[in-house]
């Protein structure tokens, strides 16, 4: 088994740090559930990782229309 280095991980969770803060920027529900996890300028770490709720099925159904982008992406041709 092979862990991953520090270079490696800190790449990984740069990239998950883009990831949500986009997610927050465009997503109503990931606003409203993940913006009172941090203060800006976010920076992401193992502990607020396994701070971030799950997303459950039962949210999925709840919240459908909280969940659509307000900038989806243009189609591609």
């Amino acid at each position: 088994m092979h862990w991953p280095t520090m270079p490696d991980e800190a790449h990984a969770m740069a990239a998950a740090t883009g990831f949500l803060i986009h997610a927050v920027n465009i997503v109503p529900y990931y606003r409203k559930h993940l913006s009172p996890l941090w203060t800006l300028p976010l920076e992401l770490t193992g502990e607020l990782l396994l701070r971030l709720p799950l997303l459950m099925r039962r949210h999925l159904q709840d919240h459908h229309a909280e969940l659509i982008s307000s900038a989806p992406p243009s189609p591609v041709i």
